[in-house]
């Protein structure tokens, strides 16, 4: 691989303000339409015609990688590539979502860990009208209808107000606390966190 396609990779995040990832285990996969950078992450590789650079160790893939990972790495393909992301970068992921129990836990842990040490938005798709966001501490002013729950891998203090079924005045919780599971959204909403969380949404955005 050609240094300058790296170069021209990161270039392209930088000038669209995003980056669209996508892993092995997509199904149907219909990308946005807005302008952004593409990466494909091993098997990915496989569900794209075109991308701008990809990064894997080849155990899901036949198609040879820009970026060769060992195959014997203490990290996963997700966590190298998002380490090739320049910062103030919006990510959106694709086919990271499902199989193995372990695989997922793991997918969720690098990217609540990038998130917290980088403060940048990650937003992962599943395949059935699901999908998760990565957030940053601070207050987000959101919009939703249907189900969402909040879920964090760290304790902190969280706050949920505006239009849902049930708000919550700021409260100390746990890691993966049941307290913030299966709300209901009913339009505009905020949620303050003194931690790096993810929100999950069930139904339309």
């Amino acid at each position: 691989m050609s240094e300058s396609k790296l170069e021209s990779f990161q270039n392209k995040c930088r000038l669209t303000g995003e980056v669209i990832v996508v892993g092995p285990l997509v199904q149907g996969l219909v990308l946005p339409t807005r302008p952004s950078a593409l990466l494909a992450v091993d098997g990915g590789a496989d569900h794209l015609s075109f991308f701008d650079l990809s990064i894997g160790d080849g155990d899901s893939s036949a198609l040879e990688m820009d970026i060769v990972a060992s195959i014997h790495k203490d990290q996963n393909d997700l966590a190298l590539a998002l380490e090739l992301i320049p910062r103030e970068v919006k990510v959106t992921l694709f086919g990271f979502w499902g199989q193995r129990l372990d695989h997922q836990l793991t997918v969720l842990g690098e990217i609540a860990l990038w998130n917290k040490e980088r403060r940048q938005p990650v937003t992962l798709f599943g395949n059935l009208n699901e999908r998760l966001e990565c957030l940053s501490e601070g207050i987000h002013a959101l919009h939703h209808y249907g189900l969402f729950s909040l879920l964090s891998l760290y304790e902190g203090e969280f706050r949920v107000s505006g239009g849902i079924n049930y708000p919550l005045a700021k409260k100390r919780l746990p890691p993966l606390s049941s307290h913030l599971l299966s709300n209901q959204a009913r339009g505009d909403f905020e949620v303050e966190s003194s931690v790096s969380f993810f929100i999950y949404f069930a139904g339309s955005p």
